[in-house]
């Protein structure tokens, strides 16, 4: 009983995530309300996304967290670590397009690029909780590379720098590769 209950909690929070998704794709993380994620949802109390999540900002960033392949690299650097350059940037740079690969997700990043404008929270939210730790990690497998003699000695923040002119570039194109 309690495999199927968890089940149906692990379903109830993905259709959750589903139209918070949609929700802040149309609408923006800002002017997105509970109840228009509730509606999204199928028509849920607003109430029950506050079983499942803190506040709308934990929603947003567990639907990152879940649809975002680099973010389980972020989590569990360990398994990267010590992967040969070829093999580790490789899964770093397949991992990161791939998140910009799905169409609902670049649609999310470029409201967030817009609405940092007028609402700069939302873009210290994605960068904080997102892109500085995409690059943290990037940084340490590089200097790890490099304590290993696998790299030359170099400025990882040079790489960090190099990726964050990538990451635009993804967001600009409707066609990213996976």
């Amino acid at each position: 009983m309690a495999a199927a209950d968890d089940s149906d909690s692990r379903d109830r929070r993905r259709q959750i995530m589903d139209a918070a998704l949609q929700v802040f794709s149309t609408k923006g993380f800002q002017k997105a309300t509970n109840r228009d994620i509730a509606e999204a949802a199928g028509g849920i109390s607003p109430g029950l996304i506050y079983h499942y999540f803190k506040d709308k900002q934990d929603l947003f960033l567990s639907m990152l967290h879940e649809r975002a392949a680099i973010m389980a690299l972020v989590d569990h650097p360990q398994q990267l670590m010590d992967l040969p350059p070829c093999r580790g940037l490789t899964l770093i740079g397949r991992s990161y397009l791939m998140m910009m690969s799905v169409p609902e997700n670049v649609a999310v990043f470029r409201i967030i690029l817009a609405e940092a404008l007028h609402f700069p929270e939302a873009a210290v939210l994605i960068r904080q909780h997102v892109v500085d730790r995409i690059f943290s990690v990037l940084r340490a497998y590089l200097q790890h590379q490099i304590d290993q003699g696998r790299l030359r000695p170099h400025d990882t923040q040079c790489a960090h720098i190099s990726w964050q002119h990538f990451h635009p570039y993804c967001c600009a194109r409707s066609d990213a590769p996976a």
